[in-house]
């Protein structure tokens, strides 16, 4: 493993910052016990952070799981499309869909894990695997424990314009005291 992938910590703990795909599966296979609530490992994706591709005809996003979900919002600006998940805009992708966040427009668009087309995840064993819709809820909002999802193909929409009306009106009015 090269030594720019492993960080120590406080605690005895590693962290560990892959650049690539090929690395997270590295760590994976090598180290058997990836354990979150005890903080004996951390898996750190915040190096994946390439937006791969963004179909504007298919409205598709293909992204890395450290994607930030502001820096995805401002490429599709640009392109007139948006994620209509609506959640912390400082959270990755991965992050995102481990948790299947139920968003700020989560009635109007459910969640964030109904906006994907395929999942590519590193099982417990170190295999890279795509992951078709029928198989999302193996690893969609379990957290990472079912396995690492390293890349996502996400449905995007036509970008909505949003409005918002303030109503302005005296307390005293509001309780019919005049």
């Amino acid at each position: 493993m090269k030594q720019e992938d492993l960080r120590s910590i406080i605690y005895g703990g590693k962290v560990f910052l892959p650049k690539t795909i090929e690395g997270v599966q590295e760590i994976v296979k090598k180290e058997k016990r990836i354990d979150i609530v005890k903080g004996e490992i951390i898996l750190s994706l915040e190096k994946l952070d390439k937006i791969l591709e963004i179909d504007e005809e298919k409205k598709e996003a293909y992204v890395e799981a450290g994607v930030i979900l502001k820096e995805l919002k401002e490429e599709l600006g640009k392109r007139k499309l948006e994620f209509p998940v609506d959640y912390d805009e400082t959270k990755t992708i991965g992050e995102i869909l481990a948790t299947n966040v139920l968003a700020n427009r989560g009635f109007r668009y459910g969640r964030a894990g109904d906006w994907v087309k395929e999942l590519y995840i590193i099982d417990a064993d170190g295999q890279l695997i795509k992951v078709n819709r029928t198989d999302f809820t193996d690893f969609i909002g379990m957290e990472g424990t079912t396995g690492v999802i390293v890349k996502a193909r996400l449905k995007l929409i036509s970008r909505v314009k949003r409005t918002a009306t303030l109503l302005k009106i005296k307390l005293e009015k509001l309780l019919f005291l005049k």
